[in-house]
């Protein structure tokens, strides 16, 4: 009995998958270069800067947005509070529940450290041009409106554009 023909977009499909991972892990690389010169881990700023683009959010939002298990988010929320950088409030649609947020110390401490090391970063691909990189833009915008991806998915997932960028995306 034949083996079934291999699907006809298996092999592309691979390649692609093979380069983004590598791609990631690249990001990540230069990334952990840069933050090696603060104090922040990595879930923190992780944490910092999806507050920085939402305003607030709670525990299990962080964890599941981030994929961090739950633990790990309650520990940096709570050490990221008792440092200043966070604030816990009610959520006023339940007052059961909490919600975390960015505080104003928070805020200028993440703008003023992530600011130039995001730029910092981005200097590292310098041998990328422009050019190249609007065209990964170009050519996967219309793949993930294909697979059903709102652009609102992926946009929430730059805000405004920077980890550290001069603004919040709410203002």
């Amino acid at each position: 009995m034949d083996a079934p023909a291999p699907h006809p977009k298996a092999e592309a499909f691979q390649r692609l998958s093979a380069q983004m991972k590598t791609f990631r892990r690249e990001l990540l690389a230069r990334a952990n270069e840069v933050l090696a010169s603060t104090e922040w881990a990595a879930s923190d700023v992780r944490i910092l800067d999806r507050l920085w683009h939402t305003g607030s959010m709670s525990q299990s939002e962080l964890a599941n947005e981030l994929s961090l298990d739950q633990a790990m988010v309650s520990r940096a929320v709570h050490r990221l509070v008792k440092a200043g950088h966070l604030e816990v409030e009610i959520d006023p649609n339940d007052r059961r529940a909490r919600r975390v947020s960015l505080s104003t110390a928070g805020r200028a401490s993440f703008k003023a450290t992530f600011e130039p090391l995001f730029v910092r970063m981005l200097d590292r691909f310098d041998a990328v041009p422009l050019e190249e990189l609007e065209a990964l833009v170009a050519a996967f915008t219309p793949v993930l409106q294909r697979l059903g991806v709102a652009p609102e998915q992926y946009e929430r997932e730059c805000g405004d554009g920077a980890v550290g960028s001069a603004e919040r995306a709410d203002g």
